[in-house]
């Protein structure tokens, strides 16, 4: 028994999954995509209201062996609506239905930040449930608060949780963070940046049974001065002995 391969078909058919539904935001440009196999190769055409798209100022058309792309200038609102993908060869024809719709960027990120231990920052960053269009990551951006502007910020890609702990920071230094959230639109806008201090190292002392924190500097400026003051006290003893040996 003689089976054909499923990737050499007489007719079109379709690849899975099929994009039914596309978004996007007046200004921007939207991706709509048809793929499908055949022998013969296909021939993808696009249509808008049962006329047949090419490329223009709003249409740019691009197409390989098993797929093509339309993609749409959103100029107005005008442009969202139905389109249709045709697919044929010689033994055949299939179309499909992709929808534009507008859609929206995600709101900006509420989070918050703090520092437990010296030279890290802790990000917890509220989520946003949106079934049709989720939210795909968030971008997480620091930098020093001296420096003049964000080109030069540092950043990560966070795709899973809602928190994510910086290593590796100057000590005692204060940062600024500000976070954006991207969905199949678009990117948010950016945060509101929030400025938080990162700890320096810290020398714990007990006095009268309670625990009493200070900064390493602190503690280590007062051992100094204490150390300088036994000194002092050491050579004046001596002193006194040695000028009343000789009276």
């Amino acid at each position: 028994m003689y089976y054909r391969s499923a990737f050499f078909t007489d007719r079109p058919i379709w690849h899975s999954p099929h994009m039914e539904l596309a978004h996007g935001v007046i200004g921007s440009s939207a991706n709509l995509t048809c793929a499908a196999h055949s022998q013969p190769p296909p021939v993808f055409e696009w249509f808008r209201e049962m006329v047949l798209l090419g490329n223009s100022k709003l249409y740019r058309i691009m197409n390989q062996k098993w797929k093509s792309m339309l993609q749409v200038k959103i100029k107005d609102a005008s442009v969202f609506g139905d389109y249709h993908c045709l697919v044929s060869n010689s033994m055949g024809k299939v179309k499909r239905k992709i929808t534009l719709v507008e859609g929206v960027v995600p709101a900006s990120p509420e989070f918050t930040v703090w520092s437990d231990e010296p030279g890290i920052l802790i990000i917890k960053f509220e989520t946003e449930s949106n079934a049709l269009l989720p939210v795909l990551e968030y971008r997480i951006e620091w930098k020093l608060t001296t420096d003049s502007d964000w080109h030069q910020a540092r950043y990560h890609q966070a795709s899973e949780g809602n928190e994510f702990v910086i290593h590796g920071l100057s000590f005692e230094s204060d940062y600024s963070i500000r976070i954006a959230a991207r969905n199949i639109v678009g990117y948010s806008n950016y945060s509101e940046e929030m400025v938080q201090r990162t700890k320096g190292l810290i020398a714990e002392t007990v006095v009268d049974g309670s625990s009493v924190s200070s900064s390493f500097s602190s503690a280590l400026s007062s051992t100094l001065q204490a150390d300088s003051f036994q000194h002092c006290v050491a050579f004046l003893v001596l002193y006194i002995i040695i000028v009343s040996e000789y009276r």
